[in-house]
């Protein structure tokens, strides 16, 4: 978002002179600054067996995913981030794997 504040110093721009003021403003500011690329991030919670980390470890590998929190008792719970971008091919392949079939459950944060 781009907010322009022109304070009146007595000169008349009219309605075009006023658009290419904040235009030209607007683009010295985008010229100007550093711009950051942050992505969308999904958040999920794991719980699963300890049986299944192996498989659970490997899919989070394979999804760049981010581990947030992890509780690796008996009841396993894994906090994580996954980019909006890997979010599907991770919950597919959370879904499609024939080993967690049934024995994970997932939430989302």
């Amino acid at each position: 978002m781009i907010v322009v504040v022109r304070y009146f110093g007595g000169t008349l721009l009219g309605v075009s002179g006023l658009i290419n003021a904040y235009r030209n403003a607007a683009k010295e500011a985008i010229n100007q600054c550093t711009i950051i690329v942050k992505p969308v991030l999904e958040k999920y919670e794991i719980i699963f067996a300890y049986e299944s980390i192996n498989e659970i470890m490997a899919i989070i590998k394979v999804s760049n995913g981010k581990i947030l929190q992890q509780d690796l008792s008996e009841q396993c719970s894994i906090s994580l981030e996954v980019t909006r971008l890997n979010a599907d091919a991770f919950l597919d392949r959370i879904k499609n794997n024939h080993l967690l079939h049934n024995k994970v459950e997932l939430k989302v944060l």
